[in-house]
């Protein structure tokens, strides 16, 4: 079900622009990054992307999973997935970030074990032209959750 995109397959940008704004924004980590994918019958339904950080670290750039499909445990399974990867790579820790605004993704991230770090104040505003709203609350910080692969 899950299996790391080849390099000469197609982005699922469609997919990708659930979690993030812009393919600007992702056309930043895409080039150093791994694609995994969630495919039922030829059909992508999910994805996560996951970059190396530091010598013992890596995150998850992007997590997204079919609206239709959302709520079936697929986003923990992928978060799941993610922490063998990194692990079976030799990473200690892996890390996860989402604004102050999004709840859901918080309350999953915490369910599979991150926990908050740390957050990056104004991030949104610094980052973006316009403000941006999510669960009617304008988007200012950016939560950085950590989770510990030892």
């Amino acid at each position: 079900m899950i299996r790391k995109l080849g390099a000469s397959e197609e982005v699922p940008y469609s997919l990708l622009l659930l979690a993030d704004e812009t393919k600007e924004a992702i056309g930043h980590y895409l080039p150093d990054a791994s694609v995994y994918v969630w495919e039922e019958e030829d059909n992508m339904i999910a994805v996560y992307v996951l970059t190396v950080t530091g010598a013992d670290s890596m995150e998850i750039m992007n997590l997204a999973v079919e609206p239709s499909r959302q709520g079936e445990g697929i986003g923990l399974r992928m978060l799941e997935h993610a922490t063998e990867t990194a692990r079976s790579l030799g990473f200690s820790r892996l890390d996860i970030e989402t604004s102050n605004a999004a709840w859901g993704p918080l309350y999953l991230y915490q369910k599979a074990g991150f926990e908050i770090d740390r957050l990056r104040k104004d991030f949104y505003r610094k980052r973006y032209p316009a403000p941006i709203r999510e669960n009617r609350l304008l988007l200012n910080h950016m939560i950085v959750l950590r989770k510990t692969l030892l």
